[in-house]
């Protein structure tokens, strides 16, 4: 049987992340659906983001305006999961809605547009 050196090197990473306690994670997503699903574009990735966020005590999310509209297949995690979300622009009504309930603070660059 032959092994993927992709695979191995992903599965590395992983277990290397999973070693450390970070205060702070900054990270960005491909997507952000309606619902606070944070969504990604390559597997791969992901399983490092998922377990850099679960050994992370405060995440940052860095995610423009472009975000809130798109579409990706992988799911890395949830709002609930981050501290605050620095963007470009507000996210649209029902966005603000979810995040101010989950209570994530938003920071819109005042330098946007």
């Amino acid at each position: 049987m032959q092994s993927n050196p992709q695979v191995a090197k992903i599965v590395a990473a992983t277990t290397f992340v999973e070693g450390f306690r970070a205060d702070y994670l900054i990270t960005s997503v491909g997507a952000i659906e309606p619902d606070g699903a944070l969504l990604d574009f390559d597997v791969n990735e992901v399983s490092v983001v998922k377990a850099m966020m679960s050994h992370s005590r405060h995440i940052l999310l860095a995610a423009d305006h472009t975000k809130f509209h798109a579409s990706a297949a992988v799911e890395i995690g949830n709002t609930r999961q981050v501290t605050a979300l620095f963007t470009d622009l507000q996210p649209d009504e029902r966005l603000q809605s979810l995040l101010k309930q989950q209570q994530i603070e938003v920071i819109v660059s005042e330098f946007a547009g």
